[in-house]
């Protein structure tokens, strides 16, 4: 048998190899070109994703800022009015306004509307906590003891209360005061209370009526239903019957011991800014009457809350 040419062979050889290199080169090329592809795709997509969020942080803080400054000129021009009326305003109310082709409505609340917690009863804190922030009766009990120990004179705990040894043993900083609460953030300084729990009623109360109840004709949704003990319908009802203006209203619907007929010259005016997609930002400022401001104005700002975000609908919005 003959046997073949070795050099013609090795060449072969060679040929058949260095086709094989050059495939496995252009594989290996393409999957190369391919990752770098697809790595700027992610960075593209990343940067991308990161602009729209840098523009919606942008004109959320413009909407933010527009709130606020319009917001307060609305605020001014409610307690313009109010302060003009022929009649004491003594129930709650809204007023419409239109400012900077945008309507605004400015909640009218007198300060009787809410719950004062210098004031308020044992009764109706427990019932704030049970049907405003949706505590048990237990927690509610612990809470509310240690609010009247805080504010009370004496170092008497209550059975469920905590006086300042109290706060000592828990390795806490803050003690009772024994005297009135400034606003209604000081109720982050009593034993047990958590930031979520007065997320839920910080809207609902006050220090500025000095009563020990609520005026049902000037109290919001919210605090009705604390009065009304969580029933929605009899809330319902009343605020018809208050919208519509009816002179004699039926308070049967709420705990009568949390009842007070009262009026006075302090007001929550909250101004809303409406926003897509039934969302809203709200300013709002506790402004007294009966006291000259600066520059001179007959009425006196007594506290600026900043802007918050809100849904829309539900009795439970202010």
């Amino acid at each position: 048998m003959a046997r073949p040419d070795s050099k013609a062979h090795q060449a072969r050889t060679s040929r058949a190899f260095a086709a094989i290199d050059g495939s496995n080169s252009t594989g290996v090329a393409l999957v190369a070109v391919l990752w770098i592809v697809a790595s700027l795709s992610l960075l593209a997509m990343s940067l991308v994703s990161s602009s729209r969020g840098e523009v919606r942080t942008v004109q959320m803080a413009r909407a933010f800022a527009e709130a606020a400054a319009n917001g307060d000129a609305v605020i001014e021009i409610a307690a313009r009015e109010i302060y003009g009326a022929a009649e004491p305003i003594v129930r709650f109310t809204r007023a419409s306004y239109l400012f900077e082709g945008r309507e605004l409505i400015v909640q009218v609340t007198p300060a009787a509307g809410f719950i004062d917690i210098n004031a308020a009863s044992e009764a109706l804190l427990r019932d704030l906590f049970v049907f405003g922030a949706g505590l048990d009766e237990e927690r509610a009990e612990v809470l509310v003891q240690r609010i009247i120990d805080w504010r009370d004179p004496d170092d008497a705990a209550l059975p469920l209360g905590a006086e300042d040894d109290a706060y000592v043993a828990a390795g806490v900083t803050f003690r009772t005061r024994g005297g009135a609460f400034e606003g209604p953030e000081d109720l982050l300084q009593v034993l047990g209370m958590s930031y979520e729990v007065y997320d839920k009623i910080q809207l609902l109360v006050t220090t500025s009526s000095g009563a020990a109840g609520v005026d049902p004709l000037a109290a919001s949704p919210a605090v009705l239903r604390i009065l009304a003990g969580g029933n929605d319908a009899n809330v319902d009802a009343f605020v018809s019957a208050r919208e519509a203006g009816e002179p004699l209203l039926d308070m049967t619907g709420f705990t009568q011991e949390h009842l007070v007929s009262a009026s006075g010259a302090v007001f929550h005016l909250e101004a809303l800014f409406p926003l897509d997609a039934g969302a809203r930002l709200a300013r709002a400022r506790w402004v007294d009457l009966s006291l000259p401001g600066p520059l001179g104005l007959p009425w006196r700002t007594l506290r600026i809350e900043p802007v918050r975000s809100e849904l829309t609908g539900g009795v439970s919005g202010s």
